[in-house]
């Protein structure tokens, strides 16, 4: 799939109980291939920083359901610094593209300090594009998305299935390096399940989610933090 030239993948999510997903992950395990970079517990953590500007366009076109919206972050793995990476990742309905650089821990720290300058991005388009956003729309640290993922992968149809639980936020801090933050969970009881891949779904996988179909969500998480950080807010006032 393609837009405007740019190549797109398709995702379709789903929202799975505790028990489909032990029954799912066990027919996945013989069908695709573990992600190396799982560990011995066949999962990783990812932390997010989310960005949304003044008007919270990245939430509310989400929650409005915009054709084509996007969200910039920064991520890492396993709270560490050795990999951190910006992305911004783009939602033309079912389909999606991301682009994505690796920047280094000063980089990182001139962001969430609004200290990045010109000269930080001079000579790439792409991290222009984002200090050019942070200029202009004022786009700022918005919430950090916290998550343990058990990834699969499939050659065929470049397909990537993951199981995302233990999702959490952290309200004290919007640092992702802090050591004095305070995580809240916002989903327990249930697991995300993503599914991504480029022109098809092999047949075999298909087969094994369709008892899901009927599961299908436009499920956030970072749309999840954002109201759990909004609940308790409204809980602190009325208290």
């Amino acid at each position: 799939m393609e837009y405007q030239g740019r190549a797109l993948r398709h995702e379709i999510k789903y929202l799975i109980s505790l028990e489909d997903y032990l029954i799912l992950k066990s027919k996945l395990s013989h069908l695709m291939s573990l992600d190396d970079n799982a560990g011995l517990d066949q999962s990783y953590n990812i932390k997010s920083l989310y960005f949304d500007d003044l008007y919270s366009s990245a939430y509310r076109d989400k929650e409005d359901g915009v054709f084509r919206r996007k969200k910039y972050r920064i991520r890492i793995y396993n709270d560490s610094s050795q990999l951190i990476k910006l992305e911004l990742k783009e939602k033309f309905d079912k389909y999606i593209g991301k682009t994505s650089r690796r920047i280094s821990l000063d980089f990182y720290k001139k962001v969430i300090k609004n200290q990045l300058t010109h000269a930080d991005v001079a000579g790439d388009d792409f991290l222009l594009k984002f200090y050019i956003e942070i200029r202009t729309r004022r786009l700022r640290p918005r919430i950090i998305v916290d998550y343990m993922r058990e990834p699969f992968i499939h050659d065929k149809g470049n397909v990537r299935i993951t199981f995302d639980h233990k999702l959490k936020t952290d309200l004290a801090t919007k640092d992702l390096f802090s050591h004095f933050g305070s995580p809240i969970g916002v989903m327990t009881d249930q697991i995300i399940l993503e599914v991504k891949y480029d022109d098809y779904l092999p047949s075999f996988i298909h087969n094994s989610l369709s008892i899901y179909q009927h599961q299908i969500t436009s499920a956030s998480k970072y749309v999840m933090c954002c109201q759990a950080e909004r609940t308790l807010n409204w809980k602190e006032i009325y208290q």
